[in-house]
C-alpha cells in the first residue's frame, strides 16, 4: 500500500507543478481509492483510523480542487493531506511502536531508501 499511495502522491506533486488538473485529479482519485482498501482497514485503532478517515476527505477534497481548476486549493488539500500522512507515520512509529517492517509481516511496503 505505500508504495501505492507513494505513487499516488508523484501524480500529484507532478499535477500542481504543471499545473495538470487531470494528473493531480488522477492521483486524487486513486489516493481515494487506495483510502478505502479493506486491507488497509484491517487496524483496529482509533487513531489509525481517525487518520485513514482523514487522508480520505483530503484525497476527496484535492479531487473537487482539480475539478474546479483550482491550483491554490489544490495545493492546500495536498499539503494538509502530506501533514496528515507525517502525522499518521509518526504514531505508528512512535506508538504503535511500528519499528521495522521488514521483521513483522505488517502487509505495508517499506519506503525505498534510494
Amino acid at each position: 500500500l505505500m508504495l501505492a499511495k507513494l505513487a499516488c502522491s508523484q501524480k500529484i506533486t507532478n499535477g500542481l507543478v504543471t499545473k495538470n488538473f487531470d494528473q493531480i485529479h488522477r492521483g486524487a482519485t486513486d489516493l481515494s481509492s487506495i483510502c478505502n482498501a479493506t486491507a488497509w482497514a484491517a487496524h483496529k485503532d482509533p487513531v489509525y483510523a481517525h487518520h485513514r478517515t482523514e487522508l480520505r476527505k483530503q484525497a476527496q477534497k484535492l479531487a473537487k480542487m482539480a475539478e474546479e481548476k483550482n491550483l491554490d486549493g489544490a495545493t492546500y488539500s495536498y499539503m494538509h493531506s502530506l501533514n496528515t500522512c507525517i502525522n499518521c507515520h509518526e504514531y505508528c512509529r512512535d506508538v504503535l511502536s511500528i519499528i521495522d517492517d521488514s521483521k513483522v509481516n505488517l502487509k505495508v511496503v517499506p519506503i525505498p531508501s534510494n
